[in-house]
């Protein structure tokens, strides 16, 4: 188990943030993201940076699990446009926290959604491997598929 606090400019913890996740081999996997904003903000420096992150990180396969009333579809389209792979997209009423699993098998928490990697600092913890059980489970019971 590790974490690792982020700091420096907006780019720099971009960087940052994609290495650690690299790190714990997101290219070429099933990518689940849990946050319930992550389609939420549409603008375009936010939507520059969701495709810079989600094309250099280059999984196979993207799940994103959100807040259904926080989904703004434009941006679900322009960023399914530009990505690469299938984004599919689930709501559940069960999330605050931002998780973001690899094969269902390993994953970190992000202290923010990705929109807010403009904050000064963030912190990236690995999950054990049962909280990454536990999650997997909890939203795979909730989660309910949303109308692209």
């Amino acid at each position: 188990m590790s974490h690792e606090i982020l700091v420096g400019s907006k780019e720099e913890r971009k960087d940052k943030l994609i290495s650690y996740l690299m790190s714990k081999g997101v290219t070429g996997s099933r990518l689940l993201i849990i946050d319930p904003y992550f389609f939420g903000t549409f603008n375009k420096p936010y939507k520059d940076l969701m495709i810079d992150v989600l094309t250099r990180l280059n999984p196979k396969e993207i799940t994103v699990v959100i807040n259904e009333e926080n989904y703004n579809k434009n941006l679900y389209n322009t960023i399914s446009q530009k990505v690469g792979c299938e984004i599919k997209v689930y709501s559940s009423e069960n999330l605050h926290d931002r998780f973001w699993i690899i094969d269902e098998e390993r994953g970190i928490s992000l202290g923010t959604s990705l929109n807010g990697i403009h904050h000064n600092m963030i912190r990236i913890d690995d999950l054990r491997d049962e909280e990454v059980k536990t999650i997997v489970e909890e939203i795979n019971r909730t989660k309910i598929e949303m109308k692209k």
